[in-house]
């Protein structure tokens, strides 16, 4: 929560530089291509990641090393499959592409290939830490050096340029993969410390009389395609309104759609940060069949979830227009009606609480599928109705219908299956019926 406090002015401060230094146009552009990036990786470092907590965070130290060599080779093969998929796939419809209209038709779609393997080794670092238990380690790149460094290769650049200079979306991005290569060698370089020093633990443990634990892998390339496939839907949810808007607008409008969100999304400080450090531990209870403890670790998450979320969104829909104008600009004035509704669905999405990282730690991810995919589908849906004629407004009133979808059924499917809630209180006589089974 710590870093996540300090990153979050961070990356409010790098988006209303970006934003004023870009203007709409190339900031539109550079949203297109990053969006573009991170709607291929996220389900790829989304799917790694989770098999890693799984598989690793509930060991103990004296076995932890055993474990990590064991589902790392696995791991690395499965992406390696995927990245070198996606950059074929991109390379055959870069080809066949000729000339589309608005933020797509541009010579900066090479950047999407460069970004790949970088964002994804990036977020294997991250997922290592994360498994080891270094969950403010894990979290510390994406969430603060990140915006950070680039703020400061931004002020370097404009104190020691002596000509005109005028920033666009190609020069921003590679300041972004510059960062994003000295941080994944940075997050690759801590992990290996720590698991030189885990590994000196357990040698030193293997002579005592310890019970053995077992350090296989439970997991298998069916389950890594499923969560992958649930990971694809969940990027297609979040990353389907820029494509829209890209395809049918111009440039301009994605980036004022792109600014509004990045207001709102700060809704989901409490989501992010909860899901992050409750996974492991809500691994290790249900590993141990305390149903209880999992209970109330979703009842403690959901309260300080809420107790974050509910009054940045009251501020947001108040004072929407003055604070999109003191952090953006007149440029972007169009940006506060968007912030409106999307802060209303970012809303929705946080007081649900921790749902599907919940049914995904639980192994129940096939629910998580079938709850996203009917959610994907009304967001396609709804941004091929409203995003042609309603631009931004249309997308963000797609975001709502999929929000309250997806986590509606997620909750239903979670109570139904395991007898859990994802409510900030539960009585004494629900905790009594879980301790019975």
């Amino acid at each position: 929560m710590v870093v996540r406090g300090f990153g979050l002015p961070a990356a409010l401060a790098l988006s209303v530089v970006l934003a004023r230094v870009l203007g709409p146009e190339e900031y539109g552009i550079y949203s297109f291509i990053v969006a573009t990036a991170l709607f291929l990786d996220k389900p790829l470092t989304g799917s790694v990641g989770t098999i890693m907590v799984r598989q690793v965070a509930h060991r103990s130290a004296t076995v932890l090393g055993d474990a990590l060599k064991n589902v790392f080779p696995l791991v690395t093969k499965f992406a390696l499959i995927c990245i070198l998929f996606w950059v074929v796939t991109l390379l055959i419809a870069n080809a066949l592409m000729t000339t589309q209209t608005g933020a797509i038709a541009n010579d900066n779609n090479y950047y999407i290939l460069l970004l790949l393997p970088f964002l994804f080794l990036f977020g294997l670092g991250a997922s290592l830490l994360r498994s080891m238990h270094l969950t403010t380690l894990a979290i510390l790149p994406e969430q603060l050096l990140k915006p950070v460094l680039m703020l400061v290769a931004l002020g370097f650049i404009y104190a020691f340029q002596t000509t005109e200079f005028a920033l666009e979306a190609g020069r921003m991005l590679d300041i972004y993969l510059l960062v994003l290569f000295f941080l994944t060698c940075g997050a690759f370089t801590v992990a290996r410390y720590y698991y030189l020093r885990v590994k000196r633990q357990q040698e030193k443990t293997d002579t005592q009389d310890v019970a053995p634990e077992s350090t296989g892998i439970s997991e298998n390339p069916r389950t890594f395609t499923t969560l992958y496939f649930m990971s694809i839907i969940q990027a297609v949810n979040a990353y389907m309104p820029i494509l829209f808007l890209s395809y049918f607008h111009e440039a301009e409008t994605v980036g004022i759609y792109r600014a509004a969100t990045n207001i709102a999304t700060n809704i989901g400080l409490g989501l992010l940060a909860v899901n992050l450090t409750v996974s492991p531990r809500i691994v290790r209870a249900y590993k141990n069949g305390d149903l209880v403890a999992v209970q109330r670790l979703l009842v403690l998450g959901t309260r300080v979830i809420i107790a974050i979320a509910l009054p940045l969104a009251l501020i947001f829909i108040a004072f929407s227009a003055p604070l999109v104008d003191l952090l953006f600009g007149a440029a972007y004035a169009q940006s506060a009606q968007v912030l409106v509704w999307l802060s209303i669905a970012f809303l929705i999405n946080a007081v649900c609480g921790p749902v599907a990282m919940t049914l995904n730690m639980l192994k129940l991810e096939k629910e998580t599928i079938r709850a996203v995919a009917l959610a994907a589908s009304v967001n396609g849906i709804c941004c091929l109705l409203l995003v042609p004629s309603f631009g931004a407004i249309g997308a963000a009133y797609s975001i709502i219908a999929c929000f309250t979808i997806w986590n509606a059924v997620l909750m239903l499917r979670l109570y139904q299956l395991r007898g859990l809630l994802v409510l900030p209180y539960v009585t004494n006589g629900m905790l009594s019926r879980l301790k019975r089974g």
